[in-house]
């Protein structure tokens, strides 16, 4: 009996590392003409349910921070849930298509405005490169460099792990972090901290990883911001989650 239970968890532990969680697919991003605002959108996909959502963010990209709070519409699978469940969830997906549509005419959001795209690099997705997911996993940060206008830039992605009392007992081989995201100009040697983590937000779970995605720059006023969208993991039952977060400021 044993040997049988061994050979089972085996094969839980192995077909668990090849298995997705919610898969988050970068869709959309748009800036507001002035700059002020950026907004993105991603669906986010569970091979283990019948659901699938489409969430817009809405950011404020001087302040770096949320306008609102990520808004998801979504689709399911009547068999998935009760009547009752079913009906708040379709009511609240009709409220955030309301609201969504509501900021994007207040914030003058144009999805074909993306600014100047300086960096875009494919989603890491482990499951189809099972055999570099360790090493990645592992990075304990990554630096891109690109040039705006005459000035050459290096954004510094670092994490560090940390002790959380919510993600105590989550079942996987990493570790919850923070990160911080800064920017040096390389010709003034002058540093910018775009984002310091004090601690991990409640609504990012229980990341272990963070990657630099994309990077966009508009004009707002006599200088630019920037905006970088970072994907990042957390442990779920199924395998790890994807999901995407932006990190904005001044550039000068």
């Amino acid at each position: 009996m044993k040997l049988i239970i061994c050979a089972v968890l085996s094969v839980i532990l192995l077909v668990s590392n090849a298995v997705a969680g919610t898969v988050s697919t970068l869709r959309d991003v748009g800036f507001s003409a002035n700059g002020k605002y950026f907004a993105f959108t991603t669906t986010e996909d569970n091979s283990m349910a019948d659901i699938s959502c489409r969430t817009t963010t809405f950011i404020n990209t001087v302040r770096n921070e949320w306008i609102g709070r990520p808004y998801s519409v979504c689709k399911f699978g009547e068999a998935e849930f009760d009547s009752k469940y079913a009906r708040k969830m379709r009511k609240r997906s009709d409220q955030a298509r309301r609201e969504i549509a509501r900021l994007t005419k207040k914030l003058k959001i144009n999805f074909k405005n993306d600014g100047q795209r300086l960096l875009y690099r494919g989603a890491f997705r482990y499951w189809k490169t099972s055999d570099s997911t360790d090493k990645e996993f592992s990075k304990k940060g990554e630096s891109v460099t690109f040039k705006v206008n005459a000035n050459r830039y290096r954004l510094k992605l670092s994490k560090k792990t940390v002790k959380s009392a919510k993600c105590e007992g989550m079942m996987f081989n990493h570790p919850p972090a923070v990160m911080s995201l800064r920017m040096r100009n390389l010709q003034s040697n002058q540093s910018i901290p775009l984002q310091v983590d004090r601690g991990i937000p409640k609504t990012r779970g229980c990341p272990y990883h963070y990657r630099i995605q994309n990077v966009y720059t508009h004009k707002r006023g006599n200088g630019k911001v920037i905006v970088t969208l970072l994907q990042y993991f957390s442990p779920s039952i199924e395998g790890p989650d994807e999901r995407y977060l932006a990190v904005s400021g001044r550039m000068n």
